[in-house]
Formats: structure tokens, C-alpha cells, sequence
């Protein structure tokens, strides 16, 4: 949804933007720079009947044009197709590309803040947290009126706990974009459960978010829902309980009562009742995914697997299903079964990088380095920062030899992050150290 929200704000932007300039300069705008502006074009028309790869080409050609010319108005085309061509390759989990899209637009337009804003939440998805607080801080002192940029800086700070800096942010950022207001509101929500505010503070939060809905009970259970998503946990907990004491039925709020229990760590509350949906709700295959995984969680093997298999009969089509199944088989030792039905998850959703990665975790069992590579290739495509695949094609590739430069370069890179693959990853390049300085020899297998 953020993503989307960036998109449409540059979209808007940069077709404002150009439209003035044409009006104020149509007769004297080169033929070449009109031509650049009419590929810029095509990608807005591309981008509105979504055809996001359609549109990431025009948007190229535009850039390609632009780059050749030292025409001001050809650098404002240059700044905004980059823009627009950055939020597509983001969306699309080219983080690294998108990166570099972006610093285009920037170097063609230092003004543009909301390439600026783009380009931290490129770094912020890499992990560079000092490179992005300081780009976010230079969209705000480009562009004051940069709600989007104020809310994702008051996101780091909450990330460093650093709650004092995170309201401080988000009381500018509402007093200097009202338009923003829910997002703000819904992360001032977690700011003053973390800062231990009063309720009534809390509860005048909920008050204005409900005022711009229709107050139905449904609603206030989305409101809920969002509130619970940007973060917050303890009023929504309280909120909700006080639905469910007006409607204890309703199958909507129960699940969402399931999954707060799951956060809070009251996992056997959360199973029974999301037993007690699963015949309520049975087309949604959410219910009996969380039920799998905490029978799973629970040494419920038997019932994990009677529940995965009665789902695929229902889903036989979702890939999700097969997965779920493909982990209550490893976690069974039934490898061969494993091996299939992750094998069947990825066939029926390719963009399943954890199954990818699963897959080639059970395959490397049998020794066959090349098909779990190919798996882990796969499960990074689907997904470039999936540290677990990536961890494991580095030890994979060392191990079997196929490419141990490669491997121990992809190695360090996981061990210098801060993944929860990263400790695996450092004990492993010390236990390389160790074999090249002679000191222990390391037995290994890749998993």
C-alpha cells in the first residue's frame, strides 16, 4: 500500500510538473525533448491500465533520450521517469536497481524530494540505516511538506526505540500534511503505547481515526486490524475485547483476537480458537495456515499434517498449502514428502522464495548440490534478500566446490549483516579461518 501511495504521488508530481512546463514553453521545447516527453508519457497511460512492464520500458526510453541532452526541461524528465521507473523496480523487490534509479533522479533534480524520500526507503530495505535517516532528513529540509518522508523517519526512530524523537516527528508531520493524518495517527498509536502515555491520549487517537469511517462495527474492526498492523498492540487488544463483549461470534474479530494471542505468546488460547474457526471460516486458508504452524510448534505432528493434507484438498491449487504441508513433513523427517510437496508449492506459486529455499535445504540432504542451487538461485530470485537462501547457496557453494570464491564473497555479506542468518554466516567463515590456518578441520554437509 505504501508503495502504491509513492507511485501515485510521483505520478502526480511529475504529470503536474510537465504540464506546466509545455504550457509555458511549447513553442520553444526542442523536438527532441518532445520526443523524450511523449516516452514519459506512455509510461503514466502504461502505469493507469496496469502495465507496470510496459510501463518500466517507456519509461527507460525516456531516460535514455534524457541522459543525451543538457536541456533543463529534458533533466526534469530524466528526474521524474526515474522516479517512477524506481518505484516499479521497488515494488518488483529490485531493491539495488531501484537504488540506483532513484540517485538518478536526484543527481537530475536535487530538489526532487520525493525521489529523495524513495531513495531512503530503497536503503532502508537494504539495511542502511544511517544512509537512510540522513536521505529522509534531506527530503524534510527539501520539502517540508514531506508527510511521507516525516512518518518513515519517525518509523526508524521507533526501530531504535528511540520513542521521544519518533513523536516529535509525527506531531510535524500532522501539523505539516493533515493529508497524511491516518498513517501518522496509526504510528503515533504505537509511539504512545511504547512511551507508556495516558489513556485518554490513546483512546482521542482512536476517536479521530474512527471519525473518518462510517463507525460500523465493521469499521472499527478494519481501524483495529490497522492500528494492530502498523504496531500497536495494547489498545487494540483492549478495543477489541470490548467488540467481542458485543459480539463474541463474530469470526472476523475472533481471528484477529487469535492473532494478537500469537504475538503475546499465549499460543495454546490462540490454537483453540482458531479451531473453533476453522469450520466458520473455510475458505480462508489463513486459519488453518496459523493452526498448522502452531500444532507444528506444538509437537502436534500428526494433527499438523491431517490439517496441511484436509487443506490442500480444499486448496489444491494454492501453493501456501503445499508449503504448509512441505514443512510438517521435514519437521516429521519424511524428506521424500517434503521434497514433493515443496516441489508442488513452487510449481504452483514460483514466488514462494521460502519454499525455494526449503526445497533446496531437503534436496542438499541427498547430496545434490546442483539442483539446491538452482533452488536457491530461484528462491532469490523470487526474493533478492532472502539471507537464509542466501546463507545457504554460500555454503553450498563452497562446500561442493561448484564456486568457493563466489561462496565465501556471498558469505561475507550475510555474516557483515544483521539477518538472522548473520551468526551462522560468521561462524562459518571463523570455521574457514580455522581450516586455512590448520587449526580444526570442519566437517560440514550443506542443509
Amino acid at each position: 500500500m505504501k508503495m502504491q501511495r509513492w507511485l501515485s504521488v510521483a505520478i502526480t508530481l511529475a504529470t503536474l510538473s510537465l504540464f506546466a512546463q509545455k504550457a509555458q514553453t511549447e513553442n520553444v521545447v526542442p523536438e527532441a525533448v518532445k520526443s523524450i516527453m511523449k516516452a514519459y508519457d506512455l509510461g503514466l497511460e502504461m502505469e493507469k491500465v496496469n502495465q507496470p512492464d510496459a510501463a518500466l520500458s517507456a519509461y527507460r526510453e525516456a531516460i535514455q533520450q534524457a541522459e543525451k541532452s543538457d536541456d533543463a526541461n529534458a533533466k526534469l524528465v530524466l528526474s521524474a521517469a526515474s522516479n517512477n521507473a524506481g518505484t516499479l523496480l521497488l515494488a518488483q523487490g529490485q531493491v539495488e536497481e531501484a537504488e540506483a534509479l532513484f540517485r538518478k533522479a536526484v543527481k537530475a533534480d536535487p530538489k526532487h524530494a520525493l525521489a529523495l524520500n524513495n531513495l531512503a526507503g530503497a536503503l532502508l530495505k537494504q539495511n542502511k540505516l544511517d544512509d537512510a535517516i540522513v536521505t529522509y532528513e534531506q527530503a524534510i529540509k527539501t520539502d517540508p511538506s514531506q508527510g511521507t518522508a516525516l512518518n518513515n523517519l519517525a518509523r526508524l526512530f521507533i526501530a531504535a526505540k528511540d520513542y521521544p524523537s519518533a513523536a516529535q516527528v509525527l506531531s510535524a508531520s500532522i501539523n505539516i500534511n493533515p493529508a497524511n493524518m491516518r498513517d501518522t495517527l496509526m504510528l503515533t498509536s504505537v509511539v504512545y503505547e511504547k512511551m507508556d502515555r495516558k489513556q485518554e491520549d490513546k483512546d482521542a487517537i482512536w476517536r479521530v481515526l474512527l471519525a473518518t469511517t462510517d463507525k460500523t462495527p465493521a469499521a472499527q474492526l478494519n481501524l483495529l486490524k490497522e492500528m494492530f498492523k502498523a504496531g500497536a498492540r495494547q489498545q487494540p487488544s483492549q478495543l477489541l475485547a470490548d467488540v467481542l463483549k458485543q459480539k463474541p461470534e463474530w469470526s472476523e474479530a475472533r481471528l484477529l483476537q487469535a492473532r494478537m494471542q500469537i504475538l503475546e505468546g499465549k499460543n495454546d488460547a490462540a490454537l483453540n480458537t482458531l479451531q473453533d474457526l476453522l469450520p466458520l471460516l473455510p475458505n480462508d486458508f489463513t486459519v488453518r495456515q496459523d493452526a498448522i504452524a502452531l500444532l507444528t510448534q506444538a509437537g502436534k505432528l500428526e494433527d499438523a499434517t491431517a490439517l496441511a493434507s484436509q487443506a490442500i484438498k480444499v486448496f489444491p491449487k494454492l501453493g501456501a498449502a503445499w508449503f504448509a504441508l512441505g514443512c510438517v513433513e521435514e519437521k516429521r523427517g519424511n524428506l521424500k514428502e517434503a521434497e514433493k510437496a515443496y516441489y508442488e508449492a513452487t510449481k504452483l506459486n514460483a514466488s514462494l522464495a521460502d519454499a525455494w529455499n526449503n526445497l533446496g535445504s531437503v534436496i542438499s540432504k541427498r547430496n545434490d548440490a546442483k539442483t539446491a542451487i538452482f533452488c536457491y538461485g530461484k528462491a532469490l530470485e523470487a526474493d533478492k534478500n532472502h539471507a537464509q537462501a542466501k546463507y545457504n547457496l554460500a555454503r553450498t557453494l563452497v562446500i561442493s566446490k561448484a564456486d568457493i570464491k563466489k561462496g565465501l564473497q556471498l558469505m561475507a555479506v550475510v555474516a557483515s549483516g544483521d539477518s538472522e542468518a548473520a551468526p551462522q554466516a560468521k561462524k562459518f567463515m571463523d570455521d574457514m579461518v580455522a581450516i586455512a590456518k590448520g587449526d580444526d578441520p570442519l566437517k560440514v554437509n550443506a542443509k
